[in-house]
């Protein structure tokens, strides 16, 4: 008797549920953090520039990193039948009448 009073969702109302109850919880934890992080009463300068203060300049840094060739150990890894060497590759282009230009 007790499981035909039971309510049986389909999985539609379930997908909807896990939707809606996943939501609730992810602004409740979101309202509760920024509660804990933000401390009352401080007041916080908007962001159109209403602070007196101006910010540290920061010192220039060079924007393109430094060259150098990387070596890693696949760089020298030659798996017969499977990885193709450059002399491979040559003797390939030489048979099947390939150039390097791709013409």
């Amino acid at each position: 008797m007790e499981s035909d009073t039971r309510v049986k969702l389909n999985a539609y109302q379930l997908a909807a549920l896990g939707l809606l109850s996943g939501t609730i919880v992810s602004i409740a934890t979101y309202l509760v953090m920024r509660l804990l992080l933000s401390p009352i009463g401080e007041h916080q300068p908007a962001e159109s520039g209403e602070s007196g203060s101006e910010p540290p300049i920061q010192p220039g840094i060079d924007p393109e990193m430094p060259a150098h060739v990387p070596h890693h150990f696949t760089e020298d890894l030659v798996i017969p039948g499977f990885t193709e060497t450059g002399q491979d590759v040559e003797r390939d282009d030489d048979t099947k009448g390939r150039s390097p230009e791709g013409v």
